[in-house]
């Protein structure tokens, strides 16, 4: 590692990933004016505060590794943010307003992780003054300016923070002022999922989950793809796809988050690792809810719930169907609940919760058994 490292202008970080930029303002469905209130100064704040600093000693360990980590975190956590429903237990019109806010706090905590990650493995130091987000209160540009001499090395061993630190090192972060016009617990859930850490019950929220998945994917994208050998911005990792991907998988194959209002259920069924996924269930009532769920991706969950809990669920179920072979669940349906109809349909047939059509071609055939996730009877 070089010895030495010199303060570098934010407008030139920002520079070296026009691609990332223009693709996290797509995944967030920001218009421009939005986009350039809300997102660019934080990507702005995001270079201040990591400069052209490496990582840490595993990974992201060249100069320069601390802002291509957190731009790829922040595009894959946006990405991923966009296929999950947060706030499944509120009406329609209020969780309108509120998941496009949620994506963003997806971007936002996955950039106030990387200034934590930062601090935890590194040390800036000129002579007996160090830097550290929480003594100085400023940001590492502004640090560097007043110390030229400045040397870096790894911290050993690793500084861990505590949740209660990482959230402290975000409120320095995040430019006062910016989560102003958002409803307070969009910033309540930021704080809470700064490079979260899954806790020994394996439950956590929508949005932890969401960041801790997209940051080890990333991690384990470097080490897997870039060999060990950082490739720096001439050759930026061309991840999207794939570490969405591994995301949504890794997600579905380990820990149910939490919805963001709401407690996990106590009756919902267990998921069994042992439970065999190789065969395909036939249609028949005879298929368990817990085979089901035990290969359904969180979002799915998320949606049946959202259908139970919207507002218009009388009507909506009353133009559901149950036959003695099936449930034939309204195609057009699919993408009233906070995700768009291919992507539940893509879940759907994931789970092999689907079958076939209806003679009419209008509905899925769903199994007999996950009555208990769409009607309010059959609840316990």
């Amino acid at each position: 590692m070089p010895n030495f490292i010199h303060p570098i202008d934010p407008a030139d970080l920002l520079a070296q990933s026009p691609n990332e930029i223009d693709h996290i303002s797509t995944a967030l469905g920001l218009p421009r004016h939005a986009f350039d209130s809300y997102c660019r100064p934080l990507l702005r704040t995001y270079a201040e505060y990591v400069q052209k600093m490496p990582l840490m000693a595993q990974h992201f360990y060249d100069m320069g590794g601390a802002w291509n980590m957190g731009i790829h975190a922040a595009l894959t956590a946006s990405r991923v943010a966009s296929q999950k429903i947060f706030f499944p237990n509120v009406g329609a019109e209020e969780r309108r307003q509120l998941e496009p806010q949620c994506r963003y706090a997806a971007f936002v905590a996955s950039l106030a992780s990387g200034v934590a990650i930062l601090n935890e493995h590194t040390l800036v130091r000129e002579g007996d003054d160090f830097y550290h987000p929480l003594t100085f209160g400023g940001s590492l540009h502004t640090w560097l300016q007043a110390h030229p001499r400045a040397e870096v090395s790894w911290r050993s061993p690793r500084e861990q923070l505590t949740q209660a630190e990482k959230a402290a090192i975000a409120a320095i972060f995040i430019p006062r002022g910016l989560l102003g016009a958002f409803d307070l617990r969009i910033p309540k859930m930021i704080y809470g999922a700064i490079n979260p850490i899954l806790a020994m019950n394996g439950i956590e929220s929508t949005l932890e989950n969401v960041v801790r998945l997209s940051i080890e994917a990333v991690l384990k994208h470097f080490e897997k793809y870039d060999q060990r050998t950082y490739r720096g911005v001439d050759q930026p990792l061309d991840e999207s796809t794939i570490l969405v991907n591994q995301v949504l998988s890794t997600s579905a194959s380990t820990v149910t988050s939490a919805p963001q209002n709401a407690q996990v259920a106590t009756g919902s069924p267990t998921q069994h690792p042992g439970t065999p996924t190789q065969a395909t269930p036939q249609p028949s009532s005879n298929v368990s809810l817990e085979f089901l769920l035990s290969k359904a991706n969180p979002a799915l969950r998320d949606w049946f719930t959202a259908f139970k809990t919207s507002s218009l669920y009388e009507k909506n179920i009353a133009q559901v169907k149950v036959t003695e072979e099936a449930i034939e669940f309204p195609s057009v349906l699919l993408g009233a609940f906070g995700l768009s109809g291919p992507q539940v349909r893509k879940h759907l047939e994931a789970a092999q919760m689907i079958f076939g059509k209806s003679l009419d071609g209008r509905a899925l055939k769903m199994h007999l058994s996950l009555r208990p996730l769409l009607f309010k009877e059959q609840e316990e």
